[in-house]
C-alpha cells in the first residue's frame, strides 16, 4: 500500500509588529492528509497547531514572500513526521480491514 501525503496549511497567526518587523508568524494551523494511492476512499489525517518563534537577528522572510515549502520545513523540523505518517497509515489500514463495526439496536426503531 502506497500512501500519498499532503500538508495543508489552514492558517498562520502573526504578530502585527515585532522587532520592527511586520506579520511575524508565531503559530501554524496545519493538517497532514494521507490518501491510499490505490483507493482514494481510504484516507486519514492529523490536525494540529504548532508554535514557532522568530529570534531577533535570524533570517526573516516577509509574509508576502513566504512559501508553503518554507512553512512545511518549519513544521517538519518541529514535529515527529514519521510518527504522524505511521499513525495515518495505521488508520488507513484499519479502514481497509476494519476491526470494529457499528451496531444499531433494532429496539430503537420500534414505535
Amino acid at each position: 500500500m502506497k500512501i500519498n501525503y499532503n500538508w495543508i496549511i489552514h492558517q498562520l497567526e502573526a504578530k502585527i509588529k515585532q522587532d520592527e518587523l511586520e506579520n511575524v508568524i508565531y503559530r501554524i494551523h496545519w493538517e497532514l492528509v494521507g490518501i491510499d494511492d490505490e483507493n482514494p476512499d481510504y484516507w486519514s489525517n492529523r490536525v494540529g497547531a504548532e508554535d514557532v518563534k522568530y529570534i531577533e537577528g535570524e533570517d526573516f522572510t516577509p509574509y508576502s514572500d513566504l512559501t508553503k515549502e518554507q512553512v512545511v520545513s518549519w513544521l517538519e523540523s518541529l514535529l515527529n513526521v514519521e510518527v504522524l505518517k505511521s499513525n495515518i497509515a495505521k488508520n488507513i489500514e484499519i479502514k481497509r480491514n476494519p476491526v470494529d463495526e457499528y451496531l444499531s439496536p433494532s429496539w430503537n426503531n420500534q414505535d
